[in-house]
């Protein structure tokens, strides 16, 4: 049976390769009051930092390009699933809960004026195959 690669995740430990931040994510993004989600883009460079992208629509809303900061230690949730949460901030957006699960990353939080922000950032499992590989026992 072939064994799963495992990771660190600061002030966790040891865990599953599913739980794994780093690199690209595809993003949808919706504002209270939005007619349709914004489809963007998410990368992590480090448990500590990453970049949220989202398309300007030409009209009111400019594009975004912000540098989160995780502001908080890593905690598992009480959401369950073996979820994990944390907080990260951005210059233009302020604080969001960052909460994470295999495959799936969700940032919430209020926005300014403009009211909530939630953004559900996914991978497919295939990303997860091409990453890492399992390994023989």
């Amino acid at each position: 049976m072939p064994k799963h690669p495992v990771i660190v995740v600061p002030d966790v430990g040891e865990v599953d390769h599913a739980w794994d931040l780093l690199g690209p994510w595809r993003v949808i993004a919706l504002r209270d009051g939005a007619q349709e989600p914004i489809r963007g883009a998410l990368a992590w460079a480090s448990w500590e930092c990453g970049t949220l992208e989202l398309p300007g629509n030409g009209n009111d809303r400019p594009a975004l390009r912000e540098l989160l900061t995780r502001v908080s230690s890593v905690q598992r949730a009480a959401a369950g699933g073996g979820a994990l949460t944390f907080l990260v901030e951005g210059p233009q957006l302020g604080p969001l809960i960052a909460t994470l699960w295999p495959g799936e990353l969700q940032l919430t939080g209020p926005v300014g004026d403009e009211g909530r922000l939630s953004v559900t950032a996914r991978r497919s499992r295939d990303y997860y195959r091409g990453k890492y590989p399992l390994e023989p026992v």
